[in-house]
């Protein structure tokens, strides 16, 4: 359901370098991680188009669906990879300007995944509608078992 969900355990920071979120999928309009948490907002990396009615109040749903092809997957990716990798000034909302440095992550530069972690395995897009034919996934981002 929309608008509701848990927060992440804070017993679990450590083990997190990057947060993307793409249209807010809490409809928390004019809330984010970065606003709502001390513990996460460094390693959030929050996406909302102009227009989008989920996280930014408009009216115009193809912003909502925009973030697969709009360039917003890979500057998150990109953007993560960094968190991971420990780099400074990285975090933020898209459009905004790094502040501050991340906790840094060196032991975890070069390695496949994350305590054995499997990585992100995509999606599968939309079937049906060539236009959101899924991703190939994050490999190396993975979560532990």
């Amino acid at each position: 359901m929309l608008g509701s969900g848990e927060a992440i355990p804070e017993t679990l920071a450590p083990k997190i370098s990057a947060i993307v979120t793409f249209g807010n999928p809490l409809k928390l309009t004019g809330q984010t991680i970065d606003s709502s948490s001390q513990t996460y907002a460094s390693k959030a990396i929050e996406f909302c188009n102009m227009g989008d009615p989920v996280c930014g109040g408009g009216f115009n749903t193809m912003a909502h669906m925009m973030y697969a092809t709009d360039g917003s997957v890979a500057t998150a990716a990109q953007k993560a990879a960094a968190l991971v990798q420990g780099n400074a000034g990285v975090r933020g909302n898209a459009g905004a300007q790094g502040g501050g440095s991340p906790p840094s992550n060196a032991g975890l530069q070069g390695s496949p995944g994350v305590q054995g972690g499997e990585g992100f395995q995509g999606n599968a897009g939309f079937p049906g509608n060539s236009r959101f034919s899924g991703n190939s996934g994050f490999p190396g981002f993975g979560f532990p078992r």
